[in-house]
């Protein structure tokens, strides 16, 4: 063996350690090594082994990567005068890889499918003598479940025959449209309306045909975002279901045009719960292990246990019209509502049923936009003391609670100035404290439409990224794997 073959076989011996170190056995890279070593001694001191092409990830000289279910990373390629005809390569070919020579970077793009098994990623190039040289990486999944991510649940244009789907924002703020669809192949249903997580299921309620018995109930992988089992036939008494909550395996609280309704999995049989007729098109919150829905004008409890969890067991009534609720901490809710000229944010003890405390808002200072209540989805989100409300199809309000403070934020026409309409109502991530809104060109232009990622917590907004024109009728954003 020559000196010049011998050193370029130990150039390649010491990429493969780099490229191999995080996937392969104990037993592979000591025989690797030992490999190296006696290349080492037939080429002497005075040999070199310095690659010819080197791979930089987030950090110098980092060898592995994480991403997210189709994460997009771009890598930074350095080589030596000399080296072109670059190329990328994998050993899993789920994972998208594309060389930018001109750039000097590569651009590794994770599968929806998530997978247990690394993927290891070469680039590779050749000298003016014809000589290959190659580097790697390896690159790992993470699943969907992060506490940071966001789902966004698509209705779809049930008239243009568009289905229900789903888009996944990583906690990196990236968004992939139709992760469902594709790990599953498969769609969510004909106007897919809400979403509740218990454990390692995620469920998601699709309405079906309006005005008639039936719809979807998906039962998900929370970690995989694969489809477990769909059911239909188990509730088909449920007309025209709009909303649900996944109180524990066993009790799948439902809401349609009758009110609420429980899918007992351990008797599978749909329940109807009495006195719970006219609950509103609003999502239900379950608090200190209590389940709350509202009417037009109370707040609804149902004490979940063995003979309790198809009745309601107390009502709070409210001089106004309810337009919302949100979770304040483990004993207390808000609820909002309209009166005359004035707009109402109520502290709910949901232990001792007692408001606690109320403010008031004047209409030019967001009290009106407390008195609507026409979304599928709480006029009100909060986190904590901080609540945030919008203003018909425009501004954003915040209110502190503990001082009574309300400050109007934010208006997306400074933004999207020919958006006429706002789409559901913001929602503010429990976890990152970020606010969420959506507005549409107009009716007629749905599919050109916008996600803004706001923080509001300062004395000003800041824009921190926008998502566009995947949205196709949200019903609204969902933060399933925060424990918050």
């Amino acid at each position: 063996m020559t000196r010049l073959k011998t050193l370029r076989t130990l150039m390649m011996g010491l990429m493969a350690v780099g490229a191999l170190t995080s996937c392969a056995t104990d037993d592979d890279i000591t025989d690797l090594q030992q490999e190296i070593n006696k290349l080492k001694q037939q080429i002497g001191e005075g040999g070199s082994a310095t690659p010819m092409i080197k791979l930089t990830g987030s950090e110098a000289g980092q060898t592995e990567l994480s991403l997210f279910p189709g994460e997009t990373l771009a890598v930074k390629v350095e080589t030596e005068k000399g080296i072109t005809d670059l190329a990328a390569s994998t050993t899993d070919t789920d994972w998208r890889v594309l060389c930018d020579e001109e750039k000097g970077e590569l651009l590794i793009t994770a599968p929806l499918v998530v997978r247990d098994t690394p993927a290891k990623v070469f680039v590779s190039g050749v000298n003016a003598q014809g000589v290959m040289y190659r580097a790697g990486i390896v690159c790992r999944m993470r699943n969907y479940a992060d506490p940071k991510a966001v789902l966004i649940l698509n209705e779809g244009q049930v008239w243009g025959g568009e289905y229900g789907s789903m888009i996944y924002v990583n906690p990196k703020g990236g968004a992939v449209a139709s992760p469902f669809d594709a790990i599953n192949k498969t769609n969510l249903g004909v106007a897919a309306q809400d979403m509740s997580r218990h454990g390692d299921r995620i469920y998601v309620i699709a309405q079906g045909e309006y005005g008639k018995n039936g719809g979807s109930l998906f039962e998900i992988d929370a970690n995989t975002l694969r489809l477990v089992r769909t059911y239909k036939d188990e509730i088909k008494d449920a007309n025209t279901p709009t909303h649900l909550l996944a109180y524990d395996a066993e009790h799948i609280y439902i809401r349609d045009n009758h009110g609420i309704g429980c899918y007992d999995s351990k008797m599978d049989l749909y329940v109807p719960v009495a006195d719970s007729k006219g609950a509103l098109k609003h999502p239900l919150l379950q608090v200190g292990g209590k389940v709350f829905f509202t009417t037009n004008d109370a707040l609804c409890a149902i004490e979940v246990g063995e003979k309790t969890f198809d009745k309601v067991a107390k009502q709070i009534t409210f001089p106004g019209k309810v337009s919302g609720m949100a979770k304040a901490d483990d004993k207390h809710l808000y609820v909002s509502y309209g009166v005359e000229g004035e707009g109402v944010i109520a502290l709910v003890n949901v232990e001792s049923y007692e408001i606690e405390k109320s403010h008031t808002l004047a209409l030019a200072e967001g009290g009106s936009a407390l008195q609507i209540g026409y979304a599928s989805t709480s006029t009100i989100t909060a986190k904590g003391d901080t609540l945030y409300f919008g203003e018909g199809n425009n501004s954003i309000f915040r209110h502190l609670f503990s001082t009574g403070d309300t400050k109007e934020m934010w208006s997306y026409k400074t933004v999207n100035p020919d958006h006429k309409t706002s789409y559901q109502t913001p929602a503010v991530h429990p976890e990152t404290g970020l606010v969420y809104y959506a507005t549409l060109k107009d009716w007629g232009e749905y599919k050109t439409n916008t996600v803004y990622v706001l923080d509001l917590k300062g004395d000003e907004a800041k824009l921190v990224s926008r998502i566009d024109n995947l949205l196709r009728y949200p019903a609204g954003f969902f933060f399933p794997y925060s424990e918050k």
